[in-house]
């Protein structure tokens, strides 16, 4: 009996961790996205305020 539950719950904890990591990889390539979007604005603007940034 105690063997399954430890079964059951070494199966619980690595699809959480699992998930955990989907959701970090997730959340760090939005950011990525993020920066690389604002990069792009600022490039594109910095002419625009005489390229002094």
């Amino acid at each position: 009996m105690a063997e399954a539950q430890d079964a059951l719950l070494d199966a619980r904890w690595a699809r959480l961790r699992q998930e955990l990591f989907q959701n970090a990889t997730t959340t760090l390539a939005s950011v990525g996205g993020l920066l690389a979007i604002t990069s792009g604005i600022a490039a594109t603007l910095q002419p625009l305020f005489g390229g002094g940034w």
